[in-house]
């Protein structure tokens, strides 16, 4: 089973629970929800090859790529790589087989997946294989649709069924109203997921509206607020 892959190189992680930790990203190629505001457009096309950039150099592959080959390559640049993967995309659940083999063959890394939380799918092997998660809930303003909560239900039920450890990422634009967070908070609440809520805006300057939404909720201690910091200091 072969995948397809958008690009891999190192940075640091800006969004979420591990902000400022050093990673080694992994981009997978393709996604079926193609968010309004979405930041990676161009990972949503699955091109015929893909660039791999590291400190000390790059290397070409081609799609699709064998799990095998990917990952034994990665475990080979060991201490030219950071120990934390980013598996992220794109949506990579949607590519599952392939998914399980390449995390099943990589070798002492951290795993944070990130998802748009849409795929209750998901097989038992491979949450037991992420070591976080980060879910993204779907606002109706930043993805441009509607999206079905049922279904963010489903996948955050089944995570919570495997003890799953993660965190929530809820993206907002200067559109969303306040509704729609709450909406978003209830169906964690009933869920049962007692995880850390990142609230992201989709710009730095969008960070007093979601300040003033903390406030009016009462401060709680899992809701944040945090932009896409790698996006500040203009990394990848």
């Amino acid at each position: 089973m072969k995948g397809y892959i958008s690009e891999g190189f190192v940075s640091i992680q800006g969004e979420g629970e591990l902000a400022g930790k050093p990673q080694f990203f992994l981009r997978f190629a393709g996604c079926s929800i193609r968010c309004k505001f979405c930041d990676t457009k161009y990972a949503w096309k699955r091109e015929d090859g893909f660039l791999i950039i590291l400190p000390n150099g790059k290397k070409r592959l081609k799609n699709p790529v064998d799990p095998l080959e990917l990952a034994n390559f990665l475990n080979s640049k060991k201490g030219e790589i950071p120990v934390s993967i980013s598996i992220t995309g794109g949506e990579p659940l949607e590519q599952m087989e392939f998914l399980e083999i390449f995390l099943k063959n990589l070798k002492n890394f951290e795993i944070l997946l990130e998802t748009n939380g849409l795929h209750p799918e998901i097989k038992d092997e491979v949450i037991n294989l992420i070591d976080i998660f980060s879910v993204d809930i779907k606002l109706p303003s930043f993805a441009g649709k509607v999206i079905d909560y049922s279904i963010h239900e489903a996948f955050l039920k089944k995570l919570k069924k495997f003890g799953a450890k993660g965190y929530i990422k809820i993206v907002f634009t200067k559109k969303t109203e306040k509704e729609e967070i709450r909406r978003a908070l209830k169906l964690l609440e009933d869920c049962g997921i007692s995880w850390n809520v990142y609230l992201q805006p989709t710009s730095p300057f969008l960070l007093k509206k979601g300040l003033k939404f903390i406030r009016e909720e009462l401060y709680p201690l899992h809701l944040r607020i945090l932009p896409q910091i790698h996006k500040i200091l203009n990394l990848r």
